[in-house]
């Protein structure tokens, strides 16, 4: 019988194999918990490596949008600097031109003078106009040539200005 006579001895052997297996089944369930505290460790410390990793790639994603914003913002002030300096140009054209439409004008109407006077002659037709005919053509033709010019010009200028932003960003963007 056993010291404590609580158990009889039939039964002790199953008691302490019962002991063994309920002190081994507590150290499997304290060893899967701890070595899956470990792994929760090692996770955590990995995904934090791994966001601070994210973070940084994300700045430095950040930095560079703003970078070639910057150059894109410089080229669209460049391009707005031409266009007004194409603006002033085509003011300071379409003042000579309004004085060469004038000077049509002054013509087709000495000519139209010259007409009546010879008319008057009886040399020419009365109500043939053939100088204010070329006068309102010359001054249709300058007005389109004008228009086209400047649609020209912005084009040009809008072009450019593209071509130069996607340089500047493409040059800083070794992808």
């Amino acid at each position: 019988m056993n010291p404590l006579n609580l158990i009889p001895d039939k039964y002790l052997l199953a008691v302490k194999l019962s002991a063994i297996a309920l002190a081994m089944a507590l150290a499997a369930v304290w060893w899967n918990s701890h070595n899956a505290g470990q792994q929760q460790i090692g996770y955590d410390r990995a995904m934090g490596e791994v966001a601070a990793e994210q973070k940084k790639i994300a700045e430095a994603k950040r930095l560079k949008e703003i970078e070639d914003q910057n150059k894109a913002n410089k080229e669209a002030k460049r391009a707005q600097d031409q266009l007004n300096d194409l603006e002033r140009q085509r003011d300071s054209a379409r003042a000579d031109a309004d004085r060469m439409r004038q000077q049509y004008r002054q013509a087709g109407e000495r000519g139209r003078e010259a007409i009546s006077c010879a008319s008057g002659a009886g040399k020419v037709e009365p109500g043939s106009d053939p100088v204010g005919v070329l006068t309102e053509l010359l001054i249709r033709a300058d007005a389109r040539a004008e228009e086209v010019a400047g649609y020209a010009d912005r084009l040009r200028v809008a072009g450019i200005a593209c071509e130069r932003t996607y340089d500047a960003i493409a040059s800083s963007n070794p992808d």
